[in-house]
């Protein structure tokens, strides 16, 4: 049955020569780190390490030492192998980051081999005390199919994000896949056209707010498409130990941090419908 389904999704796919999507492939819907996805993904609004590339550029330029943030993991006991990487340096007022994100469904999909993937540089300042900004530079491609049916595409991409700081009170807003659109060939039944992904540029507002040693985070994600609130919450037990919680569309998680000298060791729980989850991440701090 799971190799049943995986061939219908991919063919519709491959068989689809002009395909417009609101998200491409399974990334905007996992997210990245075990930190900001214990929190439910509602991290736009603080964004303060490594993980920041992903959820907003603009956050990288809060930290003061370079930090490198990974994470592997095999999705939902199916043989998809899951990767992220991460590494901030900062720059005075600037940051730069490289980033790389990747999924490989060919051990989960057989004889139909599947692999995605973004190469990110990142490029984030300050604008006086309160306001940043970043930017994502993004190499996106696809691969996968059998003889009879496969296709290959790259493009570039763009992400844009702005992070406004004040007292307690942070706001977030991300732009992902500005101006996004993968293009390459697909092969069916020996006949070779062209291939076309066209992906509609995603809107995120976030903000969160500290409370001593509590920081409580709401975002409303993908707003040009299909929305989606997420809400989470963190609470510092000590200056080692974190606790983490959070909701959104029907799952729950929660997690907890450790941080010992340079090492940041981070644990996620996420219910799912399709099978619960569990996420590790480790950091460096230089």
């Amino acid at each position: 049955m799971k190799k049943v389904i995986c061939w219908s999704l991919l063919v519709l796919l491959f068989a689809t020569g002009n395909l417009v999507a609101t998200e491409r492939g399974a990334f905007p819907a996992i997210g990245i780190g075990a930190r900001p996805l214990a929190m439910a993904g509602a991290f736009t609004a603080i964004a303060d390490s490594a993980d920041a590339l992903y959820w907003n550029p603009a956050g990288a330029v809060q930290l003061v030492t370079p930090q490198i943030s990974s994470m592997q993991t095999a999705l939902f006991g199916m043989g998809i192998n899951y990767n992220w990487f991460s590494f901030v340096q900062p720059l005075g007022k600037f940051a730069l980051g490289l980033g790389y994100i990747g999924l490989d469904a060919s051990e989960a999909f057989g004889e139909f081999p599947y692999r995605e993937g973004s190469y990110l540089l990142s490029f984030s300042g300050s604008l006086g005390e309160n306001l940043s900004w970043g930017f994502n530079g993004k190499y996106n491609y696809l691969k996968g199919g059998s003889e009879l049916v496969n296709s290959s595409q790259t493009g570039f991409g763009l992400d844009a994000g702005l992070l406004w700081r004040k007292d307690k009170l942070q706001v977030g807003v991300v732009v992902r896949d500005l101006g996004t659109k993968l293009s390459g060939k697909i092969y069916e039944d020996e006949a070779e056209r062209a291939a076309e992904t066209e992906i509609i540029p995603d809107l995120t507002l976030a903000a969160a707010y500290s409370t001593g040693k509590a920081t409580w985070a709401a975002e409303l994600g993908e707003v040009a498409n299909s929305p989606k609130l997420r809400l989470g919450a963190e609470y510092k037990v000590n200056n080692n130990i974190s606790v983490r919680a959070g909701y959104t569309s029907g799952s729950f998680t929660g997690g907890i941090g450790v941080a010992t000298g340079k090492w940041l060791i981070d644990y996620a729980y996420n219910t799912h419908q399709a099978g619960d989850a569990q996420r590790f991440s480790l950091g460096v701090k230089f």
